[in-house]
């Protein structure tokens, strides 16, 4: 079989497709795995393939979804080791791998699943969140539901919500959540917290997180109605304006970083790891099931977002998903012979390949639970961002002390290590240490690298506000640094405070001024924020003021506009 495989490899996908440096195989195929909705890898090369063989419209119910853990035992680079990890599961559409627990969406939970008796399947089970996206009673069953999710370094699990949204999802703490409309939302990994990141985009089915918390996702197509494969850049409370604003009020939302015309977007990855040649060691990737392309997406940091170019990195039958290991290896899934229902037993739907770089040094991935603990705030700093995240997670296992702390602040302050793994030693701190921290977070507030995540660690938990000083955050709002301008207005609004109202009118005043005297400017992202924390904070008073001042007018009464209360009323007229 494996010899049939290579050869079904050449002819489907040729290795001029890739760039140089890099070789690829077929790593599982039918009937060993079929259907995959996607994939996620763990450190170690094991790769967790969402299988579902109703498609995305089907609605049969029992015995259609499952879980399969693939794993190549012999180095040969196919998988010769299959474990159906969750046996029986409705509608699996991806998860994240982490530290030994798959977090997995299938619609309308977000669960949790451990093997914990070392025999590959899990026997674990705990479901985080309800009603998150909608399940088979739904008349289109879990198509345009709840997608993909991946976790962040902040230790928040980030989640694509397809536009037919959330409907009182319900979290371990019994926090209930609506969302009319797709976006992104996010929880904390025990189900707690959870909170709506960015609003109103379309069907995305996949979140890609940079290493610096920078959110991307590839949009669908809504059938002709001028809403086109977009490429989204989500920020804290970024509206993008599906489908109410993009119209008729596109200067209300959040404009995507690209528009590329007709499409179905699917599973995204940013790769930061060692051993990719070149520039694809640290890179934006993309999937597109219409086109059945994996893209490849350069940045150019640009005001408080980026500009972003597209070329092709590999083509596919169908795209559907892509991840990486903690040995730089690349995994990519293929719904190639498959449409939208279960084409009938005995039919071959999909494929997962392997891309490997080749003549790298990559270092063999470490048993982390060895480790010392000094070892692991080292690997913190690793170039590999899968390294990075298992460290924190091991650290995270083994709880705070003093020690500990005084290793992460170390890191935290040494200007000669890079900044993604400061940026690292800051959230795991955080997590570690919780509102007690911020005190310390304070600390990193005079360095210009660190600042924007210091604000951003202060301020990721409203449960862990009480004592935060509104002045570290009102003093960032001058900032020369547009990102952490943006935290800085973010920051307000989670503080839930109307100080500093009368700056953040000055601040988006002057950004809309610059834009509209340079055509492009400020990418109205600040702005755009600004509005939303006066309105969600409720600062009529402020924008009352600021209505007489033309060179303020617009900025007050965008956000009187969705203050909805009296005093707006009676203040205007």
């Amino acid at each position: 079989m494996k010899r049939f495989l290579f050869s079904t490899l050449v002819r489907v996908a040729p290795l001029w497709a890739l760039p140089a440096g890099c070789e690829i195989n077929t790593f599982a195929e039918p009937f060993d795995i079929e259907y995959p909705t996607a994939l996620t890898a763990a450190g170690d090369g094991t790769v967790y393939v969402s299988v579902d063989r109703k498609g995305s419209l089907g609605r049969i119910e029992g015995g259609m979804g499952s879980v399969v853990a693939c794993r190549d035992t012999d180095g040969d680079g196919q998988a010769d080791w299959f474990k159906k990890f969750v046996p029986d599961v409705d509608s699996p559409r991806g998860g994240d791998f982490v530290a030994g627990t798959l977090y997995l969406i299938h619609p309308p939970y977000l669960s949790a699943f451990r093997d914990t008796t070392g025999d590959g399947v899990a026997d674990e089970h705990k479901v985080l969140l309800e009603n998150i996206g909608f399940g088979l009673n739904h008349p289109r069953g879990a198509d345009h539901t709840t997608n993909g999710c991946k976790m962040g370094i902040d230790g928040w699990i980030y989640i694509a919500v397809g536009d037919f949204g959330m409907e009182g999802t319900k979290g371990t703490d019994g926090r209930v959540v609506t969302l009319h409309g797709g976006g992104l939302a996010r929880v904390r990994p025990d189900g707690t917290d959870l909170e709506v990141y960015s609003y109103y985009t379309r069907n995305t089915c996949d979140v890609a997180i940079s290493p610096y918390l920078d959110m991307f996702t590839r949009d669908n197509t809504n059938d002709g109605k001028g809403w086109n494969i977009r490429l989204h850049h989500f920020t804290n409370g970024s509206d993008h304006g599906y489908p109410r604003l993009y119209k008729n009020f596109a200067d209300e939302a959040v404009k995507p970083v690209m528009d590329l015309g007709g499409g179905s977007g699917t599973g995204a990855l940013y790769l930061h790891e060692p051993g990719m040649p070149g520039k694809y060691g640290d890179m934006l990737f993309t999937c597109d099931w219409t086109t059945g392309k994996i893209y490849e997406h350069p940045l150019e940091p640009f005001e408080a977002t980026f500009t972003m170019e597209e070329g092709e990195f590999l083509k596919l039958g169908r795209a559907i998903d892509i991840d990486v290991d903690g040995e730089s290896r690349l995994y990519v899934c293929d719904w190639r012979g498959g449409r939208f229902n279960f084409a009938g037993e005995g039919k071959k739907v999909g494929l997962v390949q392997r891309i490997v770089p080749t003549g790298a040094n990559v270092e063999k991935w470490p048993d982390l639970s060895k480790a010392s603990e000094g070892d692991l705030v080292e690997h913190l700093a690793h170039r590999s961002a899968v390294r990075r995240r298992e460290a924190q997670w091991e650290l995270l296992r083994r709880g705070a002390n003093p020690k500990l702390a005084e290793g992460l602040f170390a890191l935290m302050k040494d200007g000669s290590k890079p900044l993604y793994g400061r940026v690292a030693a800051i959230f795991t701190f955080k997590q570690l240490f919780g509102a007690k921290g911020n005190t310390y977070l304070a600390e990193l507030l005079g360095d210009d690298a660190e600042r924007e995540f210091a604000l951003r660690a202060t301020a990721a938990r409203t449960g862990e506000l009480a004592g935060v000083p509104t002045k570290w955050f009102r003093a960032a709002l001058r900032d020369p640094n547009p990102r952490v301008r943006l935290q800085a207005v973010i920051g307000l609004e989670r503080l839930g405070t109307t100080e500093g109202a009368g700056e953040i009118i000055a601040l988006a005043s002057s950004a809309w001024e610059a834009r509209a005297k340079l055509g492009k400017g400020e990418d109205h992202r600040i702005p755009h924020a600004c509005v939303r924390a006066l309105a969600r904070t409720g600062a009529w008073e402020a924008c009352l003021a600021a209505v007489t001042d033309p060179q303020r007018r617009t900025v007050a009464l965008r956000a009187l506009q969705r203050m909805h209360r009296e005093e707006v009323v009676d203040g205007l007229a």
